[in-house]
């Protein structure tokens, strides 16, 4: 079965910059993987804040698309938005249905899961985001919380040190 690399950290902290390194890392040790893009990076690129507010439903499709999509087609898919990542930008009220059913989608893969962690001092990247630096850090203890919440076992690295 697919194993999937679940890189978890909050908006900026370096998620892309690490994934890409991982990969290039596996592909020249000739390692069967392939990378999920973030789909809700092409939302904030085509300036469609919209859905990306409202509709986490849609997100959530079309995130698991791109992981699913790989699945027994290559030996590790590397999620650059792990499906769990979906919770915390559920809306209010909106469905009380969508987070079982994220954690249904979770289960159903042979997951590894890695935070990245900001180092004091480390500069905050907004391009292709919409929260600051204070949102994206409420954002990745939210995302944090919904790992202990499920007893998802994951390995904390810095961003600076996650590749070496």
């Amino acid at each position: 079965m697919t194993k999937i690399i679940n890189i978890f950290g909050g908006p900026g902290v370096g998620k892309s910059t690490v994934i890409a390194g991982v990969f290039h890392e596996m592909k020249i040790n000739q390692i069967s993987v392939e990378v999920a893009n973030e789909y809700a990076k092409d939302l904030v690129w085509n300036n469609q804040l919209d859905i990306l507010h409202e509709d986490q439903l849609y997100v959530f499709a079309h995130q698991h698309r791109r992981i699913y999509r790989l699945v027994d087609k290559v030996d590790y898919i590397i999620a650059d938005c792990p499906l769990l990542m979906c919770i915390p930008y559920i809306a209010e009220g909106f469905y009380t249905t969508l987070e079982p059913l994220i954690v249904e989608a979770w289960n159903n893969f042979d997951n590894q899961s890695f935070v990245l962690n900001r180092p004091k001092g480390f500069k905050y990247e907004s391009d292709g985001r919409y929260q600051n630096e204070e949102g994206s850090i409420e954002k990745h203890n939210q995302i944090v919380a919904v790992l202990n919440k499920y007893n998802v076992p994951y390995t904390e690295f810095n961003v600076n040190t996650a590749v070496t």
